[in-house]
């Protein structure tokens, strides 16, 4: 790599990964447990495979609900 100072580095990229079981994701990011983010499963059906997938959840509406709840106050 050239630097400003036009003399050559060289450049070692460092790649990182953070492995985690779901429950210490929950606890990382502030998930809700038994819920899922992407579609609107009942906590009853997650883990099982349905027939037909799950309608996913409109985020575009619950951006609204929140953008409304904090235009009460």
């Amino acid at each position: 790599m050239v630097y400003r100072d036009e003399n050559i580095r060289g450049c070692v990229p460092i790649l990182s990964a953070w492995l985690v079981d779901h429950m210490e994701n929950v606890n990382i990011h502030c998930i809700k447990v038994n819920w899922c983010a992407i579609c609107v499963a009942h906590r009853d059906q997650l883990g099982l495979l349905p027939k037909r997938p799950y309608n996913e959840r409109n985020h575009a509406a619950y951006e609204r609900l929140w953008e409304a709840s904090q235009n009460e106050t």
